[in-house]
């Protein structure tokens, strides 16, 4: 049987969710998946957080969006914000939190579809809340808020996750977002860190229906790559590792079905691996 942890969290993967590691110490026992979360050994995978529906409207706008910006983009370069490849839409929130600090953003997402993204965001946030409350423990939680839900984890809802965000002064935020990117052929986001307690990354696009190559890969601090990785990186050498560098390519690559969330802790090493073209 799988072991209970705070709130009733279990520690091994449940029929809902998928635990993929990226550290040798996710596997230690008696821990939990806040623990690991914080610790960056695991990334966790929830399907179904959004419908085909949903990902189609938002994935349709963003589109749209993006050849307007690069078109904008080609006629006066100082609105030339993003790379060759992609484009990143904050949202109405990110942006305005850019205005107020000066920092050069692009136009925010239509207020239609920066509700549903909000939305899906609550969704998220509202099943860790309920089934992976040492997330919300480990990592948003003051030290008195911590240690009295680890002794009662019947005080575990007054640190709730959707509360959190709903406030919009609690959490912190990396600047310019939440923001949705679209990648285009040859479009990639290079290896980093996002420095926060949690990032919670949701695919609107289905490996091969929506793109070749792609998805996104993690970088373990002491693992080697998995050798069932068999990802070809002959078209993008500067993902494929090397040797005299000591630069290894990335342990795993994920490339989940659209709706699905990843979540991970902010010390995990992970890029946007190089979109090819559908056709």
């Amino acid at each position: 049987m799988p072991r209970k942890e705070n709130g009733g969290e279990q520690s091994s993967p449940l029929a809902w969710m998928k635990e993929i590691a990226i550290e040798e110490s996710s596997t230690i026992a008696n821990i939990t998946l806040g623990e690991k979360i914080r610790d960056g050994s695991i990334v966790i995978e929830l399907p179904d957080i959004c419908n085909p529906q949903e990902c189609e409207t938002i994935r349709d706008y963003c589109c749209r969006r993006a050849v307007c910006d690069e078109q904008l983009a080609m006629l006066d370069e100082s609105l030339a914000l993003n790379q060759v490849g992609l484009v990143r839409l904050p949202t109405i929130q990110a942006a305005t939190r850019a205005q107020e600090t000066d920092t050069t953003c692009a136009e925010p997402l239509a207020v239609e579809i920066d509700d549903l993204c909000q939305d899906i965001l609550l969704r998220v946030a509202a099943l860790i809340d309920e089934k992976i409350p040492s997330i919300v423990v480990e990592l948003f939680s003051d030290e008195e808020e911590s240690e009295s839900a680890k002794n009662c984890p019947a005080t575990i809802s007054s640190t709730s996750l959707v509360e959190q965000m709903k406030s919009q002064t609690r959490l912190d935020y990396t600047r310019r977002e939440p923001a949705i990117n679209v990648y285009t052929n040859g479009g990639e986001f290079q290896k980093h860190k996002d420095a926060q307690s949690l990032t919670i990354l949701v695919p609107l696009s289905s490996p091969e229906t929506h793109f070749q190559e792609g998805g996104t890969g993690f970088w373990s601090e002491h693992e080697l790559p998995d050798s069932s990785n068999d990802y070809n990186f002959d078209h993008f050498p500067s993902f494929a590792g090397d040797q005299a560098s000591n630069e290894a390519p990335p342990i795993v690559i994920l490339r989940p079905p659209a709706g699905t969330a990843l979540l991970f802790g902010g010390s995990v090493t992970h890029a946007g691996i190089p979109v090819g073209d559908q056709g």
